[in-house]
């Protein structure tokens, strides 16, 4: 599911540092996500035909904003998927910096992405190797498109996986 929102009018007074939502289904929350200071996120792994809830909300220094909530039905499961094409994954920048968001998509030829499921890896530039550092164990963010970087990735190199 695809979800967008806009900067709130006003900050309050201080600097929004990055937005936070979650959503449910049948009165149960399900999942809370914070995703940096973008303004889209896409929330994979729900169920076919099936309505959620989804609250989002600015945080700053002075804490959570006001909460902006809408409803989504999820489309039906298709009765007959054609077989899936291999796809290609892009980022939003080659240069990730401190602080802005880096945005993968996920291009799919045959046009049959269901379900996507995304992991954001560390790695050492040098050694190309793509494991995840023992001693930055970076956070798998499994339904978000997009990472953050912070001052502790300096340096080192960072890759998206999507499986769907």
């Amino acid at each position: 599911m695809a979800l967008s929102w806009t900067k709130p009018s006003s900050d309050g007074g201080s600097e929004i540092t990055g937005y936070t939502y979650r959503y449910k289904a049948s009165g149960t929350w399900l999942g809370t996500r914070s995703v940096g200071l973008v303004t889209s996120a896409t929330q994979t792994g729900l169920a076919h035909s099936t309505l959620y809830t989804f609250e989002v909300w600015a945080v700053n220094a002075q804490g959570a904003g006001a909460v902006a909530s809408a409803t989504a039905t999820t489309p039906s499961a298709p009765s007959n998927p054609p077989p899936d094409q291999e796809g290609s994954v892009s980022l939003t920048t080659t240069n990730p910096v401190v602080g802005s968001p880096v945005t993968a998509t996920l291009t799919d030829p045959d046009g049959g992405i269901y379900g996507a499921s995304w992991q954001w890896l560390k790695f050492q530039p040098s050694s190309g190797d793509l494991t995840v550092l023992p001693d930055e164990a970076i956070e798998t963010y499994p339904e978000l498109s997009s990472y953050t970087p912070t001052r502790q990735d300096i340096g080192l190199g960072l890759k998206a996986r999507v499986k769907s």
